[in-house]
């Protein structure tokens, strides 16, 4: 409806086709998981914003507000357009003569109709839980900077993962990591404490590693347009797999939408949506279910483009070799797509009871084999294996076995050919950790590889406790109780130790 106001018939059946043709868009709304109704209730609000009738500005408003409920995300687009709104009325006015405000039926019904559903559910978060928090910020944002985050998921500490599952009731993790919070400071901390004590860890690790941090958000932003989708929920990656390869590919909505940008000047709306729907991702972590809400406006402005430059060759030209290029993948995306598969082999062996084979999947999430029995597993696996990925997380098994030799002759054909493992809180994202693990396994001087492994893994915590521990530095020691909570700093440290006495 809206990109046939915008340009017609052509426009809104190439918006319609990109939208159902998107494999995401569909995953997402089998799991009927949030960000599904916050597109949804977000396209109605846009379609009626599109007319700028008061009477259909207090039903956007409304729209918006069910969003924000969903999400509360969606309120910095139902804010921006507000204050759109309330601009382009007095400029009106101005035009027109007047210095009168907009209408009550204008841009006031919108915010009404915006501010109806949100205090509805302030008020029943209030009454349920003592809150007014509509989610936790401070956590999420805390898991989409930190120093194990990648870009992609939310990376909570392993502390939190590991007592999730033992807490009865829903919201469970937030539970968690109030837990976890309330025992670093020694007294209970309410919902809000718990979020400002997260927020301040990612915080520190901006703070301590500014080029890091930037990094990260710049590479957020490459992975809210590039091609891969990337998701965060089990169940959604074995429908992904299953539905193949034969679907719109994100990438392609991008350039698309640029192209419909140029070709009008009246999508002010479109466009405010579009940049406050890519705040969140960028902010947080990038999925495809995060990512869902721009899906609607990349979509129309794609439509636009398709109706209004599809006779230039130049322009299909550019936008074809734009989403080329966003397709590229690289380590990340065969990391995460590692990951869970990794994660669907460990339950299967475990299952099966073999936990040894399990342990040459992710080795570091599993309880540990008895040396005698996964060495010889490990040894089999590693002539099955067909990709660095693959051959990292045996490398770390048979260090678990205690074959050192050979896991440092992996590791280091691994960083011959320059692989760069993002294994999350599932390891240490360096293979010079596990190389100066190795080294000191046999004797060798490891400090160059422990070195290496602050570069490739700054503020993990893992690395600085092995600095700490084998150099003795007091600095990595404050940065350890800086940037982690003092759970997962005594576990680490303790396995630092662990290593140097081996």
């Amino acid at each position: 409806s809206i990109a046939y106001r915008l340009q017609g018939a052509t426009a809104a059946i190439a918006a319609s086709i990109l939208i159902l043709g998107s494999k995401a868009a569909l995953v997402n709304a089998t799991d009927l998981e949030p960000e599904t109704f916050l597109l949804l209730f977000s396209a109605l609000g846009l379609m009626l914003i599109i007319s700028t009738r008061g009477s259909t500005l207090f039903a956007s408003g409304l729209a918006f507000g069910a969003a924000a409920a969903f999400r509360p995300v969606a309120l910095l687009a139902a804010l921006a357009l507000f204050a759109w709104l309330v601009l382009s009325g007095a400029a009106a006015s101005r035009a027109a003569g007047g210095l009168r405000a907009p209408r009550p039926s204008g841009a006031l019904g919108f915010l009404i109709g915006l501010m109806l559903p949100v205090f509805a559910v302030l008020l029943a978060n209030r009454a349920m839980t003592g809150s007014m928090l509509l989610m936790d910020p401070g956590t999420v944002f805390y898991e989409g900077m930190n120093p194990n985050a990648t870009g992609y998921e939310g990376v909570a500490p392993r502390i939190v993962k590991d007592i999730e599952p033992t807490i009865p009731g829903s919201d469970t993790m937030h539970v968690a990591y109030r837990i976890v919070a309330s025992r670093a400071l020694g007294r209970q901390l309410s919902r809000e404490e718990a979020n400002r004590y997260w927020s301040q860890k990612a915080m520190s690790f901006a703070a301590t590693y500014p080029a890091r941090a930037i990094t990260l958000v710049l590479r957020k932003m490459r992975l809210l347009v590039s091609a891969y989708d990337a998701y965060d929920v089990p169940s959604m990656v074995l429908k992904s797999r299953a539905l193949g390869g034969l679907w719109i590919s994100w990438a392609l909505l991008m350039p698309l939408a640029i192209a419909g940008m140029r070709a009008r000047r009246d999508l002010a709306p479109i466009l405010i949506y579009t940049v406050c729907a890519a705040v969140s991702p960028v902010a947080f972590f990038v999925t495809a279910r995060h990512r869902n809400p721009l899906l609607i406006s990349l979509a129309i402005l794609g439509g636009v483009a398709v109706a209004t430059r599809w006779r230039s060759i130049v322009a299909i030209a550019l936008v074809m070799l734009v989403a080329i290029a966003l397709s590229i993948q690289g380590d990340l995306q065969r990391e995460d797509d590692y990951l869970w598969t990794a994660t669907f082999e460990t339950g299967r062996a475990m299952a099966a009871n073999d936990p040894a084979t399990a342990a040459t999947w992710l080795p570091e999430s599993v309880p540990p084999s008895p040396p005698n029995v996964l060495h010889p597993v490990a040894l089999r696996e590693l002539s099955r294996a067909s990709s660095p990925s693959r051959s990292f997380s045996i490398a770390i098994a048979l260090l678990q076995s205690g074959d050192a030799a050979t896991a440092d002759q992996i590791l280091e054909r691994l960083q011959s050919i320059d692989f760069h493992p993002f294994r999350r809180t599932r390891g240490v994202s360096s293979i010079a950790y596990y190389r100066a693990r190795a080294l000191l396994r046999l004797g060798r001087d490891a400090l160059p590889q422990i070195a290496r492994a602050r570069a490739e893994a700054p503020g993990d915590a893992e690395v600085l406790a092995l600095s700490t521990v084998v150099e003795s530095n007091p600095a990595f020691a404050r940065q350890l109780d800086a940037l982690h909570d003092p759970i997962t700093r005594e576990r680490a440290l303790a396995r630092a130790r662990d290593a140097v006495r081996r």
